[in-house]
């Protein structure tokens, strides 16, 4: 398996071209992506003083879907959030409004609106984080991971067509995967099709112009998309990491737990039965 293209390359969202891959390795590293992934997260919180008109169990749960940036070194960090409204206007609360004790531990969107505090009121709670994966709880999302076939888009013209024939068969594909060139229709961008089947279904193909849409075996587009806790380089470093724990794992259980079988094929169905009785010591 191999990345051959790189689509986009930003800190927070990667895509990529995977080739001579396979889709039970992908979806295995995509499942591991968004379930797996020890993550930080604001786990309790202890309200200490409530005027404000929060239900304390909603508002334990709005702060507790606040991203987070903790360094691994950091088991539990805290943060502490106390207002007291001493102005006529009602306030906004915001995520920011979270002050953590440990100058390395971070809000990822400070801007998040959390709610109001009217005139006089006061708020003063402390939140606590945790490390945890989304088995446990949606708030320990990292990330949004997905993988598509890479599709193969090929045009092909029996004759010429009018020019508004081409620019009415190059409007059929709601992706824009179409082009025209020198009167021509040409698959311009294939890997924004999204295998929708406009461009071969009637009557959107004009007659003259055959459009074959399939996939490419072995190649995908693979996209991670961090939701700020980490890079998205860091999320696929950890999600290879381990994968590959697992995959060794289950090669060292294979080695042990399974029979030593003849390196060779058995000439028939009998041989092959009796060679595994052989093996278990069952064999008369």
């Amino acid at each position: 398996m191999r990345i051959t293209s790189v689509v986009r390359n930003d800190p927070m969202h990667v895509k990529f071209v995977i080739e001579d891959g396979s889709t039970s390795y992908v979806n295995a590293l995509r499942r591991i992506i968004i379930s797996d992934i020890l993550t930080p997260a604001i786990h309790r919180v202890d309200i200490q003083c409530n005027e404000t008109d929060f239900v304390p169990e909603a508002l334990a749960h709005q702060i507790g879907m606040v991203g987070v940036r903790v360094p691994e070194s950091v088991e539990k960090a805290e943060f502490v959030l106390d207002l007291h409204n001493k102005s006529s206007c009602v306030q906004k609360i915001y995520a920011r409004d979270l002050v953590a004790k440990n100058t390395d531990v971070k809000i990822v969107h400070p801007d998040t609106l959390l709610g109001y505090i009217a005139p006089g009121q006061r708020l003063r709670l402390v939140a606590h984080t945790q490390w945890g994966t989304v088995r446990q709880h949606a708030k320990w999302t990292c990330c949004h991971c997905t993988f598509s076939y890479v599709p193969k888009v090929s045009v092909h013209q029996s004759r010429s067509l009018s020019s508004a024939d081409v620019h009415d068969a190059r409007r059929m594909c709601p992706n824009d995967v179409f082009d025209i060139e020198d009167g021509a229709l040409i698959a311009a961008r294939p890997e924004q099709c999204s295998f929708c089947g406009e461009c071969t279904s009637l009557p959107y193909v004009k007659e003259g112009v055959d459009v074959l849409v399939d996939t490419q075996p072995g190649v995908f587009l693979f996209e991670v998309e961090s939701y700020g806790t980490f890079t998205a380089s860091q999320i696929l470093q950890k999600a290879t990491q381990i994968l590959d724990q697992r995959l060794a794992a289950v090669a060292q259980r294979v080695d042990r737990d399974l029979p030593k079988l003849p390196q060779t094929p058995p000439t028939s169905p009998a041989e092959g039965l009796h060679s595994v009785l052989r093996t278990q010591g069952m064999s008369q």
